[in-house]
């Protein structure tokens, strides 16, 4: 604290200000404080103006600022909180003048220091956002090409598939007057299955890609699994199972896109047979849930599934049985129905004991049949 006379002449000074001038009264007593000590602004470095001369003038009290203060010579010494205030009589009169001055140097630094690692954080940020923003990049370019590769191979893969499956539909016309040909059938069976994986390839990569749309419309249940079963009784045959269909009670209309309910109803009776033990049973049932849902469930006599293999269920890929090389497949199927049945508003779930089999449904919102009457 330095106290002045109303002329701004230094009268008193107490030890604290004596320790931030580096200087005692007795050698700056009558002098004026502009002449002991200066203060800038700790930003733009500009000279602030005499805090006891315009509190003096001003006849008012001048608020606290922030000021690098620097002795009469320039020399730098500490950052303070500085303010000034006139003194007065009871009758008013202008007596002088007091400065407070407060050390906050070391705040200061922290503040610098803080400020230091705010904008190193910021750079940091900055910079992890572009690399975000190039890997999303890249993460797409490479989605892009993955699907524009999975189009063309399905479309090159697709195009033979198709002349063998309908050279081979010829074919067999023609000798079957002959003689039964088996191997005409094996011929057909592995075609079908071929192109089935190829289009569910593809298919599952234009989810992933967010490429996918379905045409969602009112589709009759019954009629969706009467097109169904028949596309899977060559593999059934194959594996000696029986296939049984449980027809809905009433009339059952699903909200679905028609082609994509089929597709999804064909890979669930297709793995069905193809874990199930020869000899087996696959039974479709289809039912009215609560909710407004309908259920079509497709139950197999099969091993089951432990409990340590259902996390990787839906994994695309992912094929149970594999390590023993006794089930065909890509492990693409069950992958694309739990993502399609999603994408049309559904689910997809299991039940299973291991020993006795599975039962894989999917669920669909329920057109319900005054709807269907308007």
């Amino acid at each position: 604290m330095i106290a002045a006379d109303a002329q701004g002449d230094i009268q008193l000074m107490n030890t604290a200000a004596e320790s931030l001038l580096g200087c005692r009264l007795g050698d700056v007593a009558g002098r004026r404080p502009l002449e002991i000590m200066r203060l800038y602004d700790p930003d733009t470095e500009a000279e602030l103006p005499d805090l006891m001369v315009s509190a003096l003038l001003g006849h008012e009290a001048i608020a606290p600022r922030r000021g690098l203060l620097r002795a009469g010579d320039g020399t730098p010494r500490l950052y303070v909180d500085a303010g000034a205030a006139p003194i007065r009589d009871d009758d008013g009169t202008l007596l002088g003048g007091v400065l407070v001055m407060r050390d906050v140097t070391q705040r200061r630094l922290d503040e610098q220091e803080l400020l230091r690692h705010r904008e190193h954080l910021e750079a940091l940020v900055r910079e992890r956002t572009r690399e975000l923003e190039a890997a999303k990049l890249a993460a797409e370019r490479a989605s892009d090409e993955r699907l524009m590769f999975m189009s063309t191979v399905s479309h090159e893969l697709r195009t033979p598939l198709n002349a063998v499956l309908g050279f081979s539909q010829l074919l067999g016309r023609e000798i079957l007057a002959e003689r039964p040909s088996g191997y005409l059938r094996h011929v057909q069976v592995a075609g079908s299955h071929l192109l089935r994986m190829v289009e569910d390839v593809l298919d599952l990569a234009r989810i992933d890609a967010g490429r996918m749309t379905v045409q969602m419309q009112t589709t009759d249940v019954a009629a969706t699994v009467d097109k169904a079963v028949p596309m899977v009784m060559p593999q059934a045959a194959e594996h000696d199972i029986r296939l049984v269909v449980e027809p809905p009670a009433e009339p059952l209309q699903v909200s679905a896109d028609p082609t994509r309910l089929l597709q999804v109803l064909v890979n669930l009776l297709s793995n069905s047979i193809k874990y199930n033990r020869r000899g087996g049973e696959v039974r479709l049932v289809c039912h009215r849930r609560g909710g407004g849902r309908v259920r079509i469930s497709v139950a197999d006599t099969g091993r089951g599934i432990a409990p340590d293999q259902r996390e990787r269920l839906f994994r695309a890929f992912e094929r149970l049985g594999a390590e023993s090389g006794d089930i065909e497949g890509a492990g693409i199927g069950l992958a694309f129905s739990h993502r399609m049945a999603a994408l049309m508003g559904g689910e997809l779930g299991f039940e299973s004991e291991v020993g006795r089999g599975s039962t894989f449904w999917i669920e669909l919102p329920e057109v319900p049949s005054q709807t269907l009457a308007t």
